[in-house]
């Protein structure tokens, strides 16, 4: 294949405007400019060399805007079995990628408030013992890194053996009745407690069964100070 491009269907001149006549035989670089066509030439030598198909995902500027597409390509043959051309076949995604910049920035907002707050937030699997997501108090709070707190057991690293004697039969509580409320010390890595009260919630996936444990904690240390001074 040399860069020219030989047939193309009725959805792709709508997508980029004109007629056959407009692109049939010319070269990517002429319709695309010297930058998009030296980079799909790229492509093309890199179909050729591992046989194909590969899947490419691009932004592409065109008359009718913006768009996004998942393109596969691939190395046609002739029957003799020499190289033909390329086949390259595109999915405008357009659409799902604007769903997936509204998550990001759905999921960029819900982090920064929760990394705003004064509480902690930490989500655990009480099947798997393991932490799924915390915030930004909760690190600065405990003192462990984000790849240490991924990495412990949870909640059994944060407490002493007493309040994790108390924290069974609360769990099987919530477990049962969907939320409750519990004092525990926290224990930070460096070995400080600190009283907190937690609420705790719990959420199933009705699809995969799967529950997990949503605890908000906040330090009551000066209300038991105050409570300990009446």
């Amino acid at each position: 294949p040399d860069g020219s491009l030989i047939k193309f269907n009725k959805t792709a001149l709508e997508h980029m405007g004109g007629v056959s006549e407009d692109y049939e035989g010319k070269h990517v670089k002429e319709i695309f400019g010297e930058e998009s066509g030296s980079e799909y030439m790229a492509r093309f030598k890199k179909v050729l060399v591992d046989g194909g198909p590969i899947i490419f995902e691009d932004e592409v500027v065109l008359p009718g805007g913006r768009k996004y597409f998942r393109s596969n390509w691939k190395v046609i043959h002739d029957r003799d079995g020499s190289v033909f051309g390329l086949m390259i076949v595109s999915d405008d995604i357009t659409g799902l990628r604007k769903i997936e910049e509204k998550l990001r920035a759905q999921k960029d907002f819900i982090d920064s408030s929760l990394d705003a707050q004064l509480d902690t937030f930490f989500v655990f699997d009480p099947g798997l013992g393991k932490a799924i997501r915390w915030n930004r108090r909760f690190e600065e709070v405990t003192g462990y890194s984000a790849s240490e707190i991924a990495d412990l057991p949870a909640p059994s690293s944060y407490y002493g053996s007493e309040d994790i004697e108390k924290a069974i039969p609360f769990i099987e509580e919530v477990m049962a009745e969907g939320e409750g409320s519990i004092i525990l010390d926290l224990i930070t890595k460096d070995g400080r407690k600190i009283p907190t009260e937690y609420n705790v919630s719990k959420i199933t996936d009705e699809v995969s069964g799967r529950t997990i444990l949503i605890s908000v904690g906040r330090d009551i240390t000066d209300r038991i100070k105050v409570e300990n001074a009446l």
